[in-house]
């Protein structure tokens, strides 16, 4: 017998960006939206998910962007003992993460993507690339991968939990998550995505730092059958490749002075004159 669940298609993410987030969400816009589209009510067990969005919420405290990496780590162990309650098809299906987004998680959306949301609503940073941004909202509420921010959450305290136990879930860092843990095989493998996320606690790896060690890992993975060692053992290998050597160091200081001198090629070229300008104007000149 098939599961019966709620679902949003990606071309109904596209109405809703278009004809609710243009003139502005709120509460009652989304609430109209769903009844024009003939949704029942929310469940009981849904319920307890509009409870925590208004717990994260609160948390948020008017933040956006970038500043509410912290409670999107606190939150990411509730929400997936929450979410993982739900049946399983309706876990595995795109638009059903869709349905949660928009439904139940956009105002965290809202205020955790404000960027893209507010250049979704007509009024973008790069007047170049008007529409740039508003793509950016749908992946975000889409919910085909990490990028989308419930099933991003849902995710991370998947990839740690330890029992009861989501506490690594909120090692900060969400360029760290997407690139080293969701974004590759290493979340498939509690024990060795916790061995990651607590060796990265300790050392507090950049950004660019990160990636040396973390293509290591991902070499290893190769050869050696994580699922089948301990925490403590993953956690000792870990350690010896989540470090940067003087090899790493001579890479990125080499990648760092390429990328500064295509910039100021890229500025010399911005600043030279054209043909055209140098050629003298004689239009007004007399015979």
């Amino acid at each position: 017998m098939s599961v019966q669940y709620p679902k949003m298609t990606p071309s109904d993410v596209r109405d809703f960006v278009d004809t609710v987030v243009l003139n502005q969400v709120s509460s009652d816009a989304v609430s109209g939206f769903f009844l024009r589209k003939g949704y029942p009510a929310p469940s009981q067990q849904e319920a307890a998910v509009v409870n925590l969005v208004t717990e994260i919420m609160k948390a948020a405290a008017g933040e956006t962007d970038v500043k509410l990496e912290r409670v999107e780590a606190e939150f990411s162990g509730r929400v997936h003992a929450l979410l993982d309650e739900f049946d399983d098809a309706a876990l595995g299906d795109v638009d059903f993460w869709s349905y949660l987004a928009v439904r139940f998680f956009w105002p965290f959306v809202h205020a955790r993507q404000h960027a893209s949301w507010s250049a979704a609503e007509g009024k973008p940073t790069d007047l170049d690339r008007p529409d740039a941004e508003k793509l950016k909202l749908e992946r975000y509420l889409i919910g085909r991968d990490h990028y989308q921010i419930p099933l991003r959450m849902y995710l991370r305290g998947q990839a740690i939990k330890d029992g009861d136990d989501y506490s690594l879930a909120e090692v900060p860092g969400t360029d760290f998550w997407r690139s080293q843990i969701l974004g590759v095989r290493t979340s498939q493998y509690p024990s060795l995505a916790r061995a990651v996320v607590r060796t990265q606690k300790d050392r507090d790896l950049g950004v660019e730092e990160q990636r040396p060690p973390g293509r290591r890992v991902n070499r290893l993975r190769s050869n050696i059958e994580f699922a089948r060692r301990t925490d403590d053992e993953n956690e000792e290998l870990i350690s010896e490749l989540w470090k940067i050597t003087k090899a790493d160091v001579d890479a990125l200081s080499a990648k760092k002075a390429t990328r500064k001198k295509a910039t100021a090629s890229k500025k010399a070229a911005s600043k030279a004159p054209t043909p055209e300008s140098a050629v003298p104007d004689t239009s007004e000149q007399s015979s």
